[in-house]
């Protein structure tokens, strides 16, 4: 009859489980964080079509009665006023860009009716 020995306990060999078991640990955090990411975004979100501005499009301020700035703010697009014509604080505010004020151009882009539809999404 044969008999089945069970080897001894290696000296050490709870201390090794231990050690594993604080490597898997430190990873979890991490992991957790990875999955969160990886099933947290929303690929929905960049299948979204752009919203056309129209004329609107190339402002970076375009308001309806006055424009006012108060610091070294620098506007990297055209700044619009349209009907009102009060617009201060440039400088010390920079416009990489024209600034339309009362104008033609600034009087459409407010009529525009992509921008009507912009502020209907938002």
């Amino acid at each position: 009859m044969a008999v089945d020995a069970i080897p001894p306990a290696t000296p050490g060999g709870g201390r090794r489980r231990r050690t594993r078991l604080r490597r898997v640990l430190a990873l979890l955090p991490g992991l957790a964080l990875l999955a969160t990411t990886a099933l947290g975004s929303n690929p929905s979100r960049a299948a979204e079509a752009p919203v056309a501005l129209g004329t609107a499009g190339s402002y970076a301020v375009l308001g309806g009665s006055t424009v006012t700035n108060t610091g070294a703010s620098v506007i990297n697009g055209n700044l619009g006023l349209s009907p009102g014509t009060s617009v201060t604080g440039f400088p010390p505010g920079a416009v990489n860009g024209v600034q339309h004020i009362a104008d033609a151009a600034a009087l459409q882009a407010q009529s525009d009716p992509g921008r009507l539809q912009s502020l209907m999404i938002l």
